[in-house]
């Protein structure tokens, strides 16, 4: 079909309009047809479209017997005669059987500015760079309508776009053209589910209560020294060197206060002294020399004893002379062991018994 008749001495025609039997680019042996819009015609249409002024690049617009309309460009014209050859997702999208009649008519196009894309599933989402892929894949591409599902193939996958905008208007010309893009959520795309966010609570200082009369009694006082002891030599520590509650440190401080006492009170008190104090002062030494200085003073009061009881039998008549004569009694003596002897010093003289 022709848009203007012509025949000996008829006008040129002033545009293309055509049928043909449209079938897939798989059988031209064609599959490069598959990664864009374009078509391959008989090369009667191009002697056609040579003879007319149409516009470059070539814009064609397929409608089908229902009415359904695309739009494409050409790329070859090797087909044969009555027969054209279009991508097999244009054919879905008109829904066109093999072999079924389309009529191509050439128009002219504005160049697109805006362009919405809404993926036909969320597999789309999984692409690092949408855009970038995007871009480089509608090079293959001349033209958009809305309503169309574009077809990109991307890392041996097939992805599918439909058209949802364009301006100026519904079909335009995308070659040599500065675009904007944007896309829809995918089909079936759902917003992840957020947790409500928990309030922040504000950190305040702890109220302080007033304290009972009774609290102070409860709380848990210091005690020093209250850990155990332990020898140098890595020896355990002997029953009578621990107590229960200060442990080697207490019986050790209740042993040199102990000890005080008894060198103030002096000799004759020490022996008590110690075996009331129920402790040992931590060396054998020392108890070794007091034990010997009770018995030397123990001999040494005995002999005391002895003197005393001989002087008073012989010196009795001496006694009353001399208190007669005024002469004062002799003094008694007092004794000490120091050292292996045992020496015999004035009372009142200002010795002390060591």
């Amino acid at each position: 079909m022709w848009g203007g008749g012509f025949g000996f001495g008829g006008d040129m025609p002033n545009s293309f309009d055509q049928e043909y039997h449209c079938f897939p680019g798989a059988f031209a042996d064609k599959p490069e047809l598959e990664d864009g819009d374009k078509i391959l015609l008989p090369s009667s249409a191009l002697d056609t479209l040579a003879r007319l002024h149409v516009e470059y690049p070539m814009l064609f617009e397929l409608t089908t017997p229902d009415g359904q309309k695309t739009h494409c460009s050409v790329l070859e014209f090797t087909a044969g005669e009555g027969t054209c050859y279009i991508p097999y997702w244009m054919m879905s999208n008109l829904r066109l059987g093999e072999g079924q009649i389309i009529r191509v008519r050439n128009v002219s196009l504005p160049k697109a500015t805006f362009v919405k894309f809404q993926p036909q599933h969320v597999d789309f989402l999984d692409i690092h760079n949408p855009r970038a892929v995007l871009e480089y894949k509608l090079r293959s591409f001349s033209c958009v309508t809305i309503g169309d599902q574009l077809c990109i193939s991307y890392n041996d996958k097939k992805y599918y776009l439909e058209v949802r905008e364009v301006q100026p208007q519904d079909a335009a010309c995308i070659i040599e053209a500065d675009v904007n893009v944007d896309f829809e959520a995918p089909v079936g795309y759902k917003e992840p589910q957020r947790a409500p966010a928990q309030p922040v609570k504000p950190v305040l200082p702890e109220v302080q209560k007033a304290k009972a009369d009774g609290d102070a009694d409860n709380e848990p006082q210091f005690k020093a020294f209250s850990g155990t002891a332990k020898r140098l030599d890595g020896k355990q520590l002997r029953a009578n060197q621990m107590s229960p509650e200060g442990g080697a440190a207490a019986s050790s401080s209740s042993a040199s206060s102990s000890s005080a006492a008894a060198a103030s009170d002096g000799s004759q008190s020490a022996p008590s002294s110690a075996s009331s104090s129920g402790h040992d002062w931590g060396s054998a030494a020392g108890t070794i020399k007091s034990d010997r200085r009770a018995a030397a003073l123990a001999a040494a009061n005995k002999r005391m004893e002895k003197g005393g009881t001989s002087a008073e039998a012989n010196g009795s008549g001496a006694l009353g002379a001399g208190s007669r004569a005024g002469v004062s009694p002799p003094k008694s003596t007092k004794w000490s062991r120091t050292g292996h002897k045992i020496a015999r010093f004035q009372s009142g003289a200002g010795n002390r018994l060591t």
